[in-house]
C-alpha cells in the first residue's frame, strides 16, 4: 500500500528508521521503507547499515553521487506501491502514529503536504541557531495557512503522492543541489491541477545546519531561482516579485556597489551571534541582483 521513500546523505539515519518502521508496522498496512544513500562513502555505509536488517526496510548505498533531484526520481521508480510518501532523511518523529495518520488521507488523488517541526528551544551550538530561527518563523507553519496557497506553500520535507503523478513529471535533475525544487515540484502540480492537501501531521527538522553552510545552501537556491525562470518556469517566491519591482527601477544597475555593500554587511549579520530574518531577507535580495548581472564577489 505505503512506499516510503528516504533519500539521505552523510547524515546518521538510525535512529529515526528505527522509529519510522515501528510506526509503519503499527499501521498494520503492507509498507516498503526506502533508504538510499547518495554517496555518502564507507564511513555512513558502517554507520547506516544496521537498518538494512529491519522489516520492510531497504536499505541501499550508491557509488556514484546522483544528486537531491534524481535522487528522489530513483526511490520513485523502484517504488513498488502506488503511494509514495517522500521524507527528508534528517527528520525525527513526533507522533507514533505518524504512519496512521497519514494513511488517512491516501485515498484520493491529492498530494499530502505535512508540516516541519522545529524544536521549541534553540540548538546549544549557536552557529545553528540562523537555521533554527529561519525554520520556526518561515517553515514551521500550520495547515490552514498553508492551504490558502497550496502550491506556493508545497515543501519536499515530507510528502505523500501517487505514483502514477509522480511519474508524469517527478523532479527537476538539472537542480542537482539546494534549492527551490520543491518551488519547481509545486509549480508542476498546479499546472497539471493536482490538488494538494496541507495537514498538520508533521516531522521534525533535526539537521540543523550552520549559518556558513545555510548562507552556502541560499546562494545555491538563488542561482536555481534564477535558472528555474530564465528557461521560463516563472516561480513567484516573494523574492523574485520584490527583484522584478525593484529591477524595472530606472538605473538600479547602477546600483551594484550598493548591493555587494549590502551583501556583506547582512553576511557578517547572519554569522553573528544575533541574527535576524530581516537581515536574511536583504542578503538574498542583493545576492539575487548581484548573481543576474553576472558579478559576483
Amino acid at each position: 500500500m505505503l512506499s516510503i521513500l528516504i533519500p539521505v546523505y552523510k547524515y546518521n539515519v538510525v535512529p529515526f528508521i528505527q522509529e519510522l518502521q515501528q510506526s509503519a508496522v503499527a499501521a498494520k498496512v503492507p509498507f516498503e521503507l526506502r533508504v538510499y544513500d547518495d554517496a555518502s562513502g564507507a564511513e555512513w555505509h558502517s554507520i547506516n547499515q544496521e537498518i538494512g536488517e529491519l522489516e520492510g526496510v531497504i536499505y541501499r548505498q550508491f557509488e556514484n553521487n546522483l544528486g537531491r533531484s534524481a535522487m528522489r526520481n530513483q526511490l520513485a521508480k523502484d517504488a513498488k506501491f502506488d503511494n509514495l510518501l517522500f521524507i527528508d532523511g534528517d527528520s525525527g518523529i513526533d507522533s507514533p502514529t505518524y504512519i496512521s495518520d497519514i494513511i488517512k488521507h491516501l485515498g484520493t488523488d491529492q498530494v499530502i503536504v505535512g508540516r516541519t517541526l522545529y524544536r521549541e528551544h534553540p540548538p546549544q551550538d549557536q552557529t545553528k541557531y540562523l537555521r533554527w530561527l529561519f525554520g520556526q518563523h518561515r517553515e514551521s507553519i500550520a495547515a490552514n495557512i498553508r492551504q490558502a496557497n497550496p502550491y506556493q506553500s508545497f515543501k519536499t520535507h515530507h510528502f505523500a503522492i501517487k505514483k502514477k503523478h509522480f511519474i508524469d513529471f517527478g523532479f527537476n535533475e538539472q537542480l542537482r543541489q539546494y534549492g527551490h525544487e520543491d518551488t519547481l515540484f509545486g509549480f508542476d502540480l498546479k499546472n497539471r491541477a493536482i490538488p494538494v492537501l496541507h495537514v498538520d501531521h508533521g516531522l521534525y527538522h533535526e539537521g540543523l545546519e550552520t549559518a556558513e553552510i545555510f548562507i552556502k545552501k541560499t546562494d545555491q537556491a538563488i542561482k536555481n531561482l534564477l535558472l528555474i525562470n530564465q528557461e521560463g518556469s516563472v516561480i513567484d517566491t516573494k523574492l523574485w516579485k520584490t527583484y522584478q519591482k525593484l529591477g524595472r527601477l530606472p538605473g538600479i544597475k547602477l546600483c551594484l556597489p550598493v548591493f555587494k555593500l549590502l551583501h556583506k554587511v547582512c553576511s557578517k549579520k547572519l554569522k553573528s551571534s544575533k541574527p535576524n530574518l530581516f537581515s536574511l531577507d536583504l542578503y538574498k535580495l542583493s545576492k539575487l541582483f548581484i548573481f543576474s548581472s553576472g558579478f559576483r564577489k
